[in-house]
This record gives C-alpha cells, structure tokens and sequence, in this order.
C-alpha cells in the first residue's frame, strides 16, 4: 500500500507559506532525489493545483538525473512480488554511505540485518527463507481466487 500521507502534509506546508523553493531544490540536488521530487511536486499541481510554481518544476525538468537515481525511481515505483521488499532495500542501502561503490555488497547483509531487527547475521538465511514462503503463500492464495 503507498504512503499517501505525505500529500496532506506537502499541502499543509506550502499552505502555511514560507517555501524556500531554491533550498528544496538544491537539497535534491544534493540528496540526489531530483526525480522523486519532480514528480511529487508535479503530482501536487496537476492533480491538487497546489501552489508549485512552475518555475521550480522547470528547473527541476532541467537538471539531469543519473540512471541509477531512475532505475531507483522505477524500483520504488513497482509491487515487488518475486523479490518481495529487497529491491527497495537495495535501494535506501545504496543511499547510505555504507552502500556505495563495491563494498556497499559486502554492507548489505549487516544493513539487512538491521532493517529486519534480527539479532544475528548468522538469522539472515532463515528471516529471508520465511519471508519467501510468505510471498509464495501469498501468490498462491492470490492464484486461488
């Protein structure tokens, strides 16, 4: 189920005023989340005729985006059923510094680790097992009906 409530919340904010429009968009910048932001701030002036300036939006078309921050777009943006929510793990852990460049592999693990609350890397085996079961259980009820 998509978060949602990150809508009411945009809304609220630009309602109150005070936008600093340039600093948003130099923090995606940064951040590296220039489509995730185009698309939200898009979003809320096509579909809410939130006040968006337009002028933001055309920077933000204007400013490259790197494939892997579009192959994380179209990660984020699709049901997972095979991989379940690993993709998107894959994705924030790439985010986070420990992620980056070959090592992020060797990362991973302990980052998933983490994410899942498991006690031990030595769980990682099983956790991932049970969570596959669920997703085929899941598929083959899906199927049933």
């Amino acid at each position: 189920m998509p978060a949602v409530w990150w809508i009411s919340d945009a809304v609220a904010i630009m309602r109150a005023g005070g936008v600093d429009w340039n600093r948003i968009v130099a923090q995606a910048v940064t951040y590296r989340v220039v489509l995730r932001l185009r698309e939200a701030l898009g979003y809320l002036r096509t579909r809410l005729d939130a006040a968006v300036p337009g002028d933001v939006l055309g920077i933000l078309r204007a400013r490259p985006v790197s494939a892997l921050e579009r192959l994380e777009w179209r990660v984020l943006a699709r049901e997972h059923r095979v991989l379940g929510e690993l993709p998107i793990y894959w994705c924030y852990h790439r985010r986070s510094d420990e992620g980056a460049g070959w090592r992020g592999l060797l990362a991973f693990p302990p980052y998933l680790q983490d994410a899942w609350g498991l006690k031990s890397a030595t769980d990682l085996p099983r956790a991932a097992a049970n969570r596959a079961v669920a997703r085929a259980a899941a598929a083959l009820r899906r199927l049933a009906r």
